[in-house]
């Protein structure tokens, strides 16, 4: 589970994320704004480091839940998702689907 600090530092760097290219989904696309989208948090661990993942959508009316439950867009719309090392406080792994 990402700390509040965890959370604060990675938004801090929200803008770093326009730098990546997408390598998969629509492939060598940016996100031009990313705090401009709908974010979710998940705390990932991979071989004992811990990350956090964004999943990341716009609409112009989430669903009702969208704080409790994932929202998982299959194929087209705008979603986007990215992986944030804590420890080295950098973004990679930059997927689209759809429109962003």
């Amino acid at each position: 589970m990402p700390t509040d600090d965890d959370i604060r530092k990675m938004e801090s760097q929200l803008s770093r994320i326009s730098r990546l290219r997408s390598k998969g989904g629509i492939e060598g696309a940016r996100i031009e704004r990313p705090e401009g989208y709908y974010r979710q948090y998940v705390g990932i661990v991979i071989a004992n480091r811990k990350f956090i993942y964004i999943n990341a959508f716009c609409d112009d009316k989430p669903p009702s839940n969208w704080q409790e439950s994932i929202v998982d867009v299959c194929d087209g719309g705008c979603s986007w998702g990215v992986v944030y090392d804590i420890e080295k406080g950098a973004f990679s792994d930059l997927e689209m689907n759809g429109i962003a």
